[in-house]
């Protein structure tokens, strides 16, 4: 006889009950028949007992595999969404032929897993949503590899509420961190400083290793200077940025590449970094800041508090 309605229902229940019960009720052959019924079932099931289907797999210790299968591949995120989220028994396999249908909601809750692994994270960043990989970034329990960081700057390019999230992530290395900083806002900039730099010695250090770190050649670099220090700022607020960047560079052991970016960024929270790892006098440097920012051409927007940039030179 054809079962349906209510009857479908509570023998779906029981199915379960014979499934879930473990080795201290039933044989495996009986359980291994239940969850080939229940397989079967699926398609005639309706909404209300195929999501009490979802979430008793979701909480089982070893549920079906062509089961769980089976339901995440559910169009309908109501259906297949407890398992892609809670269910911890499903391989990247299973989980990475589920992101190939590119379902943000689905995507959503693969990202939100407590395991998630390297391959599924990058997987999940490739997809390119912004709702996606916002969610893989707030989940710290989710594993994201060095590729998959280098990617996620790139689309912090485009969307910048990946930011600060992405700053706060444990597993964040200072160098992808101070990749960040040319892209960061103000507050963020000093929360990536105040978090991975402490003293000059490290500052030089984190300067070497950011953006084309390397010097040009291998000679020996030139002894710091502060009267050749100020004359390159001199220069590069009079425009002569490459000429500046080119002097800068044998004193504070850097690429060139590196030092026109930072006297290209008006924020001047870079600036400031370098004149610290240069152990440019305290006393002096509200006066330096002064004549960078009133320049005809200014290396430190107008607008920026000057102030500030003192605050986070002498923390």
């Amino acid at each position: 006889p054809v079962v349906e309605g209510q009857d479908l229902t509570e023998l779906t229940r029981s199915l379960l009950d014979m499934m879930a019960a473990g080795n201290a009720s039933g044989l495996p052959q009986e359980r291994a028949l239940a969850a080939d019924t229940l397989l079967r079932l699926v398609p005639r099931l309706e909404m209300k007992p195929l999501l009490m289907l979802a979430q008793r797999l979701s909480m089982m210790d070893s549920p079906p595999h062509l089961l769980v299968s089976r339901i995440i591949r559910d169009p309908r995120v109501e259906i297949a969404g407890p398992l892609l989220e809670d269910c911890p028994h499903i391989g990247d396999k299973e989980l990475e032929q589920v992101v190939q249908e590119g379902e943000p909601d689905k995507l959503r809750l693969i990202a939100r897993r407590r395991r998630l692994s390297r391959a599924i994270g990058e997987a999940l960043i490739k997809s390119g949503d912004p709702s996606v990989v916002l969610t893989l970034v707030r989940n710290m329990e989710a594993e994201i590899s060095h590729d998959g960081f280098q990617s996620l700057l790139v689309l912090c390019e485009n969307h910048e509420e990946l930011l600060a999230p992405l700053a706060t992530r444990q597993d964040l290395t200072a160098p992808f961190a101070f990749q960040m900083f040319w892209l960061a806002p103000a507050q963020l900039r000093r929360f990536i400083l105040s978090r991975f730099l402490t003293d000059s010695e490290t500052l030089t250090k984190i300067l070497k290793i950011t953006m084309a770190a390397n010097s040009e050649d291998d000679s020996e670099p030139e002894p710091l200077n502060q009267h050749t220090l100020l004359e390159a700022l001199e220069r590069a607020a009079r425009g002569q940025i490459e000429i500046a960047a080119e002097e800068l560079s044998g004193v504070m052991q850097l690429s060139v590449a590196t030092v026109a970016k930072i006297l290209s960024d008006l924020q001047g929270d870079a600036l400031v970094v370098m004149l610290k790892a240069a152990v440019y006098p305290r006393s002096s440097m509200l006066g330096l800041l002064k004549r960078m920012q009133s320049a005809d051409l200014p290396l430190i927007s107008r607008e920026r508090d000057l102030t500030e940039l003192q605050s986070m030179f002498e923390t």
